[in-house]
């Protein structure tokens, strides 16, 4: 199986299941809005807020460094594997431990913090226990991404969330308001427990790994989540301060619509970078080392994003005001605008994903900090000087500008550590993926009715003409055989 096809299949497989999960999410999103209400369906969010932004700082970045450091060694002898597995898990859960004792203690600061009255303290402290199994779920989808077990790793993504749903779904008529913390953590039991039963009908771990193994092994993992901990930290911030500036300078409005836009521009590209991500960065750590066949990797990874992200891209441009009134209302209309700049700033994240995974591969955590704090920074100062300068429907550009910087920036690095040069397929692919984009942005600005329409799907129709032919032509992939296929494992 050559680069491409392989991976075409593991996005696709991967792809499937978020896009399930996304699924699964939303119908058991619509029974609580139904079954609770509004002021239920706030409560169920807060506790969601608390549980996201708590757990994305809480497990240090072991996790993904976790997915390296087992990709490393996963040709080499068992006993390698495990003692590494061993570590993951042992670190995971301290850390889990930690977080759900933090939460414990401050149930009641948070409960006053998050929903300004200490009454939801004993929500807080059920919640808290989310955190452990959250942990250990983690723990083994990390395994098994390391492992490149794919087909158990989104088996058990689909299979945790029908069955959190469906025990939400049947509890939360009887249960009621009361019973909200209880959801969230039968909804992480069902991942634990799914996740669990995959790793072990497919990797069994041998307990009682020697403490000098443990010491020497543990700080690997420390140094490079410490990259992904640190970025993660900064995005967070630059958004909190991003958000509270367009609060003061607008309204609570403005900053629904420009969340909107946010939403929409990266909902499509999101499902695809996640997808691609699981198979890209093993495959691309056990090569890093050999400088051609890394570049090669990114290259290949690039043009097939570059290649598939286009035809969303153009989608949401030219149809992004239907969009709109679909998932929200024609109140946000406002939003597409600043979704016809963002999407452009989407096509070159899309380009430049790989460039960060190569970073993280050679452990570079310090260059792969600066590039995303260079980043973040710049999205900031630029939103900041677009609201002043141009005003709020231009507020897309500082994406797009941001993520230009990102690129040039991010590119040069790589250059460095492992000798990358874009492809002539890669620079072919972008120049008429970006034509494309622009036809798609013109016929969304200027046309309306009928013309818009016609002109939009004739626009469409010629992309993915043009997409299947370089499918077949340099990547040697039937893309209608391939949808086919989704579809398929969708199904099953």
């Amino acid at each position: 199986m050559n680069s491409y096809k392989k991976i075409a299949k593991s996005s696709g497989l991967i792809a499937s299941a978020q896009i399930l999960k996304m699924a699964f999410s939303m119908v058991r999103n619509k029974v609580i809005a139904i079954a609770l209400g509004t002021f239920g369906f706030g409560i169920w969010g807060l506790y969601q807020t608390l549980i996201e932004i708590i757990y994305n700082f809480s497990l240090l970045g072991v996790d993904k460094s976790g997915v390296r450091e087992i990709a490393i060694i996963e040709s080499k002898n068992k006993k390698e594997i495990n003692e590494t597995t061993q570590v993951l898990q042992i670190l995971i859960w301290i850390l889990s431990i930690v977080t759900f004792a933090t939460c414990l203690f401050f149930s009641k600061t948070i409960s006053q913090s998050l929903f300004q009255s200490d009454k939801y303290s004993s929500g807080i402290m059920i919640v808290s226990v989310v955190f452990l199994f959250k942990g250990a779920a983690t723990c083994n989808s990390t395994i098994l991404n390391g492992l490149q077990l794919l087909k158990p790793l989104a088996s058990s993504q689909i299979l945790g969330a029908a069955i959190g749903t469906c025990s939400v779904i049947t509890l939360v008529y009887s249960v009621g308001l009361s019973g909200i913390p209880y959801f969230l953590l039968l909804i992480a039991i069902s991942e634990w427990l799914t996740s669990y039963y995959f790793l072990r009908k497919n990797y069994k771990i041998s307990p009682n790994i020697p403490f000098d193994v443990f010491k020497k092994k543990y700080q690997i993992f420390f140094k490079v989540g410490f990259g992904f901990f640190i970025a993660a930290i900064v995005a967070a911030a630059s958004t909190y301060l991003a958000r509270t500036f367009l609060l003061k300078e607008y309204n609570l409005e403005s900053l629904g619509i420009y969340q909107a836009s946010w939403n929409i521009s990266n909902l499509y590209i999101g499902i695809i970078l996640s997808a691609m991500g699981v198979d890209f960065m093993p495959r691309l750590t056990k090569s890093i080392t050999q400088k051609d066949k890394a570049s090669s990797l990114i290259n290949e990874q690039m043009e097939f994003g570059t290649l598939l992200a286009s035809f969303g891209i153009a989608f949401i441009l030219i149809f992004s005001k239907t969009i709109i009134t679909l998932l929200y209302s024609d109140a946000f209309q406002e939003a597409t605008e600043i979704i016809r700049w963002q999407a452009f700033g989407v096509f070159f994240r899309v380009i430049g994903f790989p460039l960060s995974y190569a970073i993280m591969a050679k452990k570079k955590s310090y260059h792969y900090i600066a590039v995303q704090i260079i980043f973040w920074v710049s999205d900031y100062l630029l939103l900041v000087l677009i609201s002043n300068t141009l005003g709020f429907k231009f507020l897309g550009l500082n994406y797009f500008f941001s993520y230009i910087i990102y690129l040039l920036l991010a590119g040069t690095v790589t250059y460095k550590l492992v000798n990358f040069k874009p492809s002539k397929l890669l620079i072919k692919i972008f120049t008429i993926s970006s034509c494309f984009l622009v036809l798609s942005f013109i016929i969304s600005f200027l046309l309306t009715g009928l013309p818009h329409l016609f002109a939009g799907v004739l626009t469409l129709i010629a992309l993915l003409l043009w997409m299947n032919y370089y499918f077949k032509k340099y990547m040697n992939i039937n893309a209608m055989s391939k949808l086919n296929e989704l579809i398929t494992s969708i199904k099953k």
